[in-house]
């Protein structure tokens, strides 16, 4: 996990700054700032403009986080390495109490062969089973972007 936490601002440079890779990267980057004792309790939902939107289970947890939001910007953006996301608005999902873990996907779902192995692994490094699908979907959805553009000159 390391090595891809580490590498997300070449990731975002290489992929032209694309709405959905830096998406990827900065839920990538939250997962790995809110540590252990945060990411069961509190979910990134979306990435808004430079807003990250962030679910928790109650009021509580609402404003203990709203206690440590600079720290977290401040995290956040280290690990992506410049200013993408500006502000974390947390918002209240009961729902988040009693979501069960969904393992009925894999980051398998892809043509394994259509991804380079590099991306592949980073993407396997990710612990988080369904923002490792996103992270990989995003990136072959801009390489194929990226080729469809090359094809077209």
């Amino acid at each position: 996990m390391d090595t891809l936490i580490k590498s997300l601002p070449m990731i975002i440079r290489a992929a032209g700054d694309d709405a959905q890779v830096v998406q990827a990267a900065a839920m990538a980057a939250w997962k790995n700032a809110a540590g252990d004792g945060l990411r069961n309790h509190a979910q990134p939902i979306a990435l808004s403009g430079q807003t990250m939107i962030v679910a928790v289970p109650d009021s509580a947890w609402q404003k203990q986080l709203g206690f440590l939001k600079a720290e977290l910007l401040f995290r956040i953006n280290n690990l992506l390495g410049r200013p993408l996301v500006t502000d974390i608005e947390l918002r209240i999902d009961r729902r988040l109490r009693q979501r069960p873990k969904d393992t009925s996907q894999s980051s398998t779902d892809l043509v394994e062969s259509d991804v380079p192995p590099d991306l592949l692994a980073a993407a396997r490094a990710i612990e988080d089973e369904q923002l490792s699908r996103k992270f990989l979907r995003a990136a072959v959805s801009v390489m194929k972007s990226r080729e469809r553009r090359g094809s077209q000159d």
